[in-house]
């Protein structure tokens, strides 16, 4: 017997996805599709804290496991959650992610202060509040879906709207000239 063969996902470039999730369709993000709200906010979570899926569904949003302080955001698992290797430092892990440049004196640190986890964490909170009914941070966009499946689509498909629209508009420019 053979086992089936997955083909693989396309390679792609973190710096490039960086560049173009601070803009359309993913920003503003005060009035962007959920859909995309939650990509970027799932995207920028699993890629900088290097979390399993595990430990991203088990993320609370109740203090004191989702905290915003002034200079930064901490994040901890609901107590509940066992994670797979049974540990101190794993049961009582602290994610923190510091803000960026929220007094922007310049046009790089405005497009930065897209990236900053305080920033996008509210406006991820504040959109969702209306449809939320559990505490858990991550709330899948669509039901029924299994968020597992959802954590995966922003890596899945972000690269390619990402890579599409980027040419979109490589070619308008180009047909512009």
């Amino acid at each position: 017997m053979r086992p089936p063969l997955k083909s693989p996902y396309s390679p792609w470039r973190m710096n490039f996805m960086l560049s173009q999730i601070i803009l359309s369709p993913f920003e503003p993000a005060s009035s962007c599709d959920l859909k995309f709200l939650s990509w970027k906010t799932i995207f920028l979570v699993a890629s900088t804290s290097a979390c399993s899926v595990s430990e991203l569904q088990a993320l609370s949003i109740r203090p004191p496991y989702m905290i915003f302080h002034v200079d930064r955001v901490s994040l901890r698992t609901n107590p509940s959650f066992l994670p797979k290797v049974f540990s101190e430092s794993n049961i009582n892990q602290v994610i923190e992610f510091p803000v960026f440049f929220t007094n922007h004196s310049n046009k790089i640190e405005y497009m930065l202060h897209k990236l900053d986890m305080h920033r996008q964490l509210r406006f991820y909170l504040d959109r969702t509040k209306d449809i939320r009914n559990q505490i858990n941070f991550l709330y899948p966009f669509r039901r029924p879906e299994k968020v597992d499946q959802w954590l995966k689509q922003p890596f899945q498909n972000g690269y390619l709207i990402v890579s599409h629209l980027f040419m979109q508009l490589l070619t308008y420019s180009c047909h512009t000239k």
